[in-house]
Formats: structure tokens, C-alpha cells, sequence
């Protein structure tokens, strides 16, 4: 099963952004240890895994990004920020 990893924004805590960076190395270390034939350790790792992704909030969905992205247009120009504040 292919996973997509989002690299942490400029705007994820360090907290979340240490987590997703551990989730990170557990997804290539199993992905490393069932090429090996150690299937045992990349079920641990993947187990790790699932601990550490319990700790993070829930992504939004497709849909609720969606949905955000939709209102955000909608809205007038003069509500909208005339510039990202990076």
C-alpha cells in the first residue's frame, strides 16, 4: 500500500512536525525491512507507527479542503487578504 507523505508546512507546530518526521522514518523503515524479508520488524515499525499517528490531529478530507478552498473564493475581494502574510 503506497502512502503520500506531505512534508510538514511552515505552519505545523514543531510538535506535530517531530511526529509526522517519526512517522515518516516508521513508513521507510518498514517499507526497507519488508524488502529484506523481515516482515516481523516491519509490522513492529508499522505499529509504532499507528502510536505515534494517535497523537496527531485528524487530517481534514478531500472533501472538507474542498469545501474550504470553495467558501475562501466565494467570499467578495474586498474580504479577501489583499497579501499572504508568509
Amino acid at each position: 500500500m503506497k502512502q503520500r507523505w506531505i512534508r510538514p508546512s511552515r505552519w505545523t507546530s514543531g510538535r506535530d512536525a517531530t511526529a509526522e518526521t517519526l512517522i515518516k522514518q516508521r513508513i521507510e523503515a518498514a517499507e526497507a525491512f519488508r524488502k529484506a524479508g523481515r516482515v516481523e520488524q516491519a509490522e513492529k515499525e508499522e505499529a509504532e507507527r499507528a502510536l505515534i499517528e494517535s497523537y496527531l490531529p485528524a487530517a481534514a478530507t478531500e472533501q472538507e479542503v474542498e469545501a474550504a478552498v470553495a467558501e475562501a473564493l466565494a467570499r467578495p475581494a474586498r474580504l479577501r487578504p489583499s497579501r499572504w502574510a508568509w
